[in-house]
C-alpha cells in the first residue's frame, strides 16, 4: 500500500469545561505542550470507538496528547506501514503477525468482536448446508486472507464437517468486493466483519451460518504499540492507555450517545454505519475498563500464555501454521505486554483521571 495514500486527520481538543482540571495528572502532562501521538485505525471500525469518543470530548488535551489519525483499509497494510504510526487498533491475526515480523507489542484491548467475525450465507444456501450438516466440497468462499475473518471461516469449516481451505475454492478479496461478490452471486459464502456483515445482512439479505463466538477462546481487537515507540515513551504511552479507559468507561454509560459518536465519526471516515450497525456494533462487541483488561490479559503464570487472550492467539497461532504462513509458534508472552496498563493503574493521577465522568 502506497503509505502517501492514507488518509491522515488530526483530532482537535475540544476546550475543557470548568471543573476538569489536569492538576491530578503527572507533572508531565501538565504543561503547555501536548505530546503528539500518531494512531492508526481502519475506518468505521468499532475497535476505534474510544477514539472518537475522546476526541469529541476532549480526553487528549486533558492529558496532555495531540494525536494524529492515519487510517488503512485492513490490518495487513496497517502493520506493514508500521513505521507511520506509533500505537494502532486491529484484529488479532495481524496483530500476531504484526508481533512475529515487526516487533510490535499488544498492550491493551480493544473490544471482543467474537460474535461479528463472520461466515455468511443467503438464505437459501445457509438453509442447504444447516440440512446437509455440511459444506460441500467446492464452495466459493470470498475472504480476505490472513485477517480474523479468515481464522472465523477455516475454524467454520471445521466445524462444518470437518472441511479444510483446500476443499473449497478461495476467493480472496477486500471486505467491499466481498460484498459486491456475494450480491453478484460470485461467492456462495462471503467471510466478512463488522459493519460488512450488517450491511450484507440489512442490503442483500444474508444470514450468519457461524461467528468467531461458536469456538474458543474467541476473537479479540487489540491496540498495539511500536516496540521501540513504547520503550522511549513509557508516560506517553501509558496517558494514551488512560484516556481509551476512560472512553471506554463513557462507552459503557452512555450506549445511545455512543452510537451516535460511532455513526458521526464513521461518516467523516467515509463510511455510512447505520443506527442499526451500530446498535449491533455496540451490543456485540463490548469495550473493557481496566479491571476487566488485566483480568483477560493477565495469566495465572508468570509467563502469561495462559490468559484467555493468550489463549486465542494461540490458537491463531495453529491457523497461520496450517496456513503455511510461518514456520514456528509466537509465544504470546513475547509480544503481550500488560506493564503500561498496570503502570496507569499504578499512577494516582492517571487513575482519577480514568474515573471521572
Amino acid at each position: 500500500m502506497d503509505r502517501r495514500a492514507s488518509t491522515k486527520w488530526i483530532a482537535i481538543s475540544l476546550l475543557l469545561p470548568v471543573g476538569l482540571a489536569i492538576g491530578t495528572l503527572p507533572a508531565s502532562a501538565q504543561g503547555a505542550g501536548l505530546k503528539p501521538l500518531r494512531i492508526s485505525v481502519q475506518p468505521g471500525n468499532y475497535s476505534a470507538i474510544a477514539y472518537k469518543v475522546a476526541t469529541k470530548l476532549g480526553y487528549w488535551g486533558e492529558a496532555g496528547l495531540s494525536p494524529t489519525f492515519v487510517t488503512y483499509p485492513a490490518g495487513l497494510p496497517q502493520i506493514q506501514a508500521h513505521a507511520d504510526w506509533d500505537i494502532g487498533t486491529l484484529g488479532a491475526v495481524p496483530a500476531l503477525i504484526g508481533a512475529r515480523d515487526f516487533g510490535l507489542i499488544t498492550v491493551a484491548l480493544a473490544n471482543d468482536e467474537s460474535r461479528t467475525n463472520v461466515l455468511m450465507g443467503s438464505k437459501e444456501v445457509v438453509a442447504k448446508i444447516r440440512s446437509a450438516k455440511t459444506i460441500p466440497n467446492g464452495t466459493r468462499i470470498a475472504v480476505t486472507v490472513n485477517s480474523t475473518g479468515d481464522f472465523a471461516t477455516q475454524t467454520c469449516l471445521a466445524l462444518w464437517g470437518g472441511k479444510f481451505k483446500t476443499d473449497m475454492v478461495y476467493v480472496p478479496l477486500p471486505q467491499p468486493e466481498i460484498i459486491a461478490a456475494g450480491a453478484a452471486g460470485k461467492a456462495d459464502l462471503v467471510a466478512l466483519w463488522a459493519p460488512n456483515n450488517y450491511t450484507m445482512a440489512e442490503k442483500h439479505g444474508f444470514e450468519t451460518l457461524c461467528t468467531g463466538k461458536d469456538f474458543s477462546p474467541g476473537v479479540f481487537g487489540v491496540t498495539v504499540a511500536n516496540r521501540a515507540f513504547a520503550q522511549a515513551n513509557p508516560d506517553t504511552l501509558a496517558r494514551a492507555l488512560a484516556v481509551i479507559l476512560r472512553a471506554n468507561n463513557w462507552i459503557k454509560r452512555n450506549a445511545a450517545q455512543a452510537q451516535q459518536v460511532h455513526i458521526e465519526g464513521s461518516a467523516k471516515e467515509g463510511v455510512t454505519i447505520s443506527p442499526s450497525a451500530a446498535r449491533q456494533d455496540n451490543e456485540l462487541r463490548p469495550v473493557f475498563d481496566l479491571n476487566e483488561q488485566l483480568e483477560l490479559l493477565r495469566g495465572e503464570t508468570s509467563s502469561q500464555d495462559d490468559a484467555r487472550v493468550s489463549r486465542a492467539f494461540l490458537a491463531l497461532n495453529l491457523f497461520l501454521n496450517e496456513g503455511k504462513l510461518q514456520s514456528r509458534r509466537i509465544r504470546p508472552s513475547t509480544f503481550v505486554d500488560i506493564s503500561f496498563l498496570e503502570r496507569v493503574k499504578r499512577d494516582p493521577g492517571l487513575m482519577q483521571f480514568v474515573a471521572r465522568p
